[in-house]
């Protein structure tokens, strides 16, 4: 989830910067404010819940290594007792937290 949104994000701006090269133009002041904009995206992207689509507050991880709104997959696994993305079984004391994020 986050992590490849992450590692898009740098490969995109690589690309980018390779292709600034070989034009060996400078884009202007739009230009630099638009991929600004567009890190921040990428960064809200890696926050937010996919369950509650809101940002996470209390990331925590799944054994499958996705991660979600503690309170949220805390809820789906009492509820379901099955990962939402992956389907496999899941408890509770299963879930650690998402220090990384």
């Amino acid at each position: 989830g986050a992590k490849k949104i992450i590692l898009s994000y740098e490969f995109k701006k690589k690309q980018s910067a390779k292709a600034q090269k070989e034009d060996k133009q400078t884009d202007g002041p739009a230009k630099v404010e638009e991929e600004e904009e567009d890190c921040e995206e990428v960064y809200i992207e890696a926050f937010r819940c996919p369950i509650t689509q809101q940002r996470m507050r209390d990331p925590t991880m799944t054994p499958s290594g996705h991660s979600y709104d503690g309170p949220a997959i805390r809820q789906v696994a009492r509820e379901r007792g099955a990962s939402p993305q992956t389907n496999r079984k899941l408890r509770t004391f299963d879930l650690v937290p998402n220090r990384a994020l």
